[in-house]
């Protein structure tokens, strides 16, 4: 499938579906603890970001790498809008709240496509059936690992800072 074709049909769909090297890969559905924690996330970002020239996003959005296209849980850009209204290219913070089915895809295959974004100053893997989170610097070797709950999770490209309390409550 084109990445025209493939956008086409996206458009007209109920479901969301990544794609990547031509494929086609449907979305599954989220649990209550990865919702809130994606919620949590969210409402904390967009308080923190209004009156800024960044904006927050949830997973209904896709970021387009390369020819690849992925919904993140949350991410945050800080450039202008995108005249398309649904595809962005220039996340500066991309969140991804784990689950034992896409686990592997977000540390491996979304990490590796993700570092490719030049805009991208910060990936944020959060761990839904634990406290754990770790912030991937850009170069891909830097790694911060957060595990208790007193914890602060920091994001300096954006000056945003919120305890892991807040983020699994």
């Amino acid at each position: 499938m084109s990445v025209a074709d493939y956008l086409a049909f996206e458009h007209d769909q109920s479901l969301r579906h990544e794609f990547v090297d031509g494929y086609v890969y449907a979305m599954t559905g989220a649990s209550e603890m990865h919702e809130r924690i994606s919620a949590n996330l969210l409402a904390a970002l967009v308080v923190h970001l209004r009156g800024k020239p960044c904006r927050a996003y949830k997973g209904d959005l896709k970021i387009a790498v390369g020819e690849d296209h992925y919904y993140p849980d949350v991410f945050v850009t800080s450039g202008a809008d995108n005249p398309s209204g649904y595809v962005r290219t220039d996340p500066t913070v991309i969140i991804e709240v784990q689950s034992r089915s896409t686990s592997r895809t977000d540390r491996g295959e979304k990490r590796l496509a993700y570092r490719r974004l030049p805009s991208l100053r910060e990936y944020v893997l959060v761990w839904q059936d634990r406290t754990r989170v770790e912030v991937h610097g850009v170069d891909g070797d830097e790694v911060t690992v957060l595990e208790d709950g007193n914890d602060v999770l920091l994001l300096p490209s954006i000056e945003f800072g919120i305890g892991l309390a807040d983020v699994y409550v």
